[in-house]
């Protein structure tokens, strides 16, 4: 699946998202022109349509697989800002499921290629 390209969507025409499933993770840049604004992330789901609070453009999900909720859904909350961000759950108060060390790894991951790529521009052999 591609990213959406087409005319700017509005109420009476909007945007077109296409998804295997019931609900998926968008975002807007408003386009090209006067409209064109950062990305703004949200969710759009099947039977929702959606308007960005920016450029209001306007969006609609066309499920063209199986439908259903995602498998393995990783719970995502977009705060007011447009911001995106993982949501960590209690589990009968044991703690959500391995999100910690998801973020862990991921920063983990972040780092050792910080420190590859500041040795490949310094020429200073740290990890090679």
């Amino acid at each position: 699946m591609d990213a959406s390209i087409g005319p700017f969507g509005t109420k009476e025409a909007p945007a077109v998202i296409e998804a295997y499933y019931d609900k998926r993770i968008v975002g807007c840049t408003g386009g090209d022109g006067e409209d064109k604004h950062d990305l703004v992330w949200f969710w759009l789901e099947k039977g929702k349509p959606h308007e960005c609070r920016v450029c209001s453009q306007c969006y609609v999900l066309e499920v063209i697989g199986e439908g259903g909720p995602p498998d393995d859904e990783v719970d995502l909350e977009v705060d007011g800002e447009g911001g995106l961000h993982v949501v960590d759950h209690e589990v009968d108060g044991e703690g959500g499921p391995s999100i910690f060390l998801a973020q862990a790894w991921l920063i983990f991951l972040l780092a050792l290629l910080l420190f590859h790529t500041l040795s490949a521009l310094s020429n200073t052999p740290w990890l090679h």
